[in-house]
């Protein structure tokens, strides 16, 4: 079954049809409306993120993924004058193209960048910690360790706020039964161990939930999201950003990474039945940036195929692991349950 105004479907276990659609699209919805109404907010927050970082060397922190969201991210601080310190997680999977924007934009905008390198043989042993274990969210090792690296960088220079490419236009549809929580190192530790027992996790960056409290209380460490404060257009910030710095189209949405490219294209159709992008396209339809017709005739198409990037692990490997839910692996539950008691009180 499928909803006649986006394009979610029952592969997606909270699916439900409803009056106007479906439930994704209708929360979707009312989130964009939502988020609408905080718009004139904007001016407020850049000037605040300004005063918190006036006797610092920076304002923000960003991550450059090379993607279309964290490229019209930093364009924006810095035509607001934001200092920013900018980084880019190296693991070897970034596209040809992704590498070009994030170079443009360096040089172009003339930022202070950092690259990451973690430890590959440990990084690569994570990764297939997930497939071994037979989950579904095989991003996870790279999702947190990106989520650890921000918040100790933001620590170390006294950064109050991150600047995140994240926004609702592009991301107000995934299902949470297709993911699992990336900030959940309990969970990524019971993987990992049950895997490599001898081998050390700490070797790379990670964050529990004690440190996450840490900086988000103790350092006042925030997240904030410029797209969704701004009239984002994806087809015209493409066009701005190819004319303005030679910017260079990657394809769809996350396919500025081999590793994601592959992982939604093909490993997370072939193994669980889930095409990201029905989601991916979903948001745009609701945004009003994209037809249902329009969407319709691209899932039609094959996603594109990426060649598997980890010469360290064989790919046929990765399809052959006895399937497994995540609740089948220790889960960090404490935090949400305490929340929930207060939040019910």
């Amino acid at each position: 079954m499928q909803c006649r105004k986006c394009l979610m479907d029952s592969t997606a276990d909270e699916f439900q049809p409803t009056d106007t659609g479906c439930n994704f699209c209708d929360r979707a919805e009312q989130s964009l409306r939502e988020i609408k109404g905080e718009r004139v907010k904007l001016d407020l927050i850049t000037t605040l993120i300004k005063d918190d970082g006036k006797d610092q060397e920076f304002d923000v922190l960003m991550g450059l993924s090379g993607g279309l969201d964290s490229s019209t991210t930093v364009d924006w601080a810095v035509k607001q004058g934001l200092r920013i310190l900018a980084f880019t997680l190296d693991n070897s999977y970034n596209t040809p193209e992704a590498d070009n924007n994030v170079k443009v934009l360096v040089e172009k905008l003339d930022l202070i960048h950092k690259v990451i390198r973690v430890d590959q043989e440990i990084y690569t042993k994570l990764q297939n910690s997930f497939f071994i274990a037979g989950v579904r969210n095989c991003e996870i090792p790279t999702d947190h360790i990106l989520m650890a690296v921000s918040l100790k960088l933001a620590k170390e220079n006294d950064i109050k706020w991150i600047l995140s490419g994240g926004n609702s236009v592009s991301e107000s549809i995934m299902p949470e039964s297709w993911g699992a929580n990336a900030r959940d190192l309990t969970h990524i530790k019971d993987i990992f161990y049950k895997a490599y027992p001898e081998e050390d996790l700490n070797i790379l960056p990670t964050c529990s939930i004690w440190e996450w409290n840490h900086y988000k209380h103790d350092c006042n460490i925030q997240t904030f999201y410029p797209l969704d404060y701004l009239e984002y257009n994806l087809k015209e910030s493409k066009e701005y950003l190819e004319k303005e710095y030679g910017w260079q189209d990657y394809g769809e949405k996350h396919e500025e990474s081999i590793f994601t490219g592959w992982f939604q294209n093909k490993f997370l159709p072939t193994r669980w039945g889930i095409d990201k992008r029905k989601a991916h396209l979903s948001s745009l339809i609701v945004a009003g940036q994209l037809t249902r017709e329009e969407g319709l005739k691209i899932l039609e198409q094959p996603a594109k195929d990426f060649k598997f990037p980890v010469e360290a692990l064989r790919e046929d490997d990765l399809f052959g692991y006895e399937r497994h839910e995540h609740s089948d692996y220790a889960i960090e539950t404490w935090y949400e349950d305490i929340a929930n008691m207060i939040k019910n009180k």
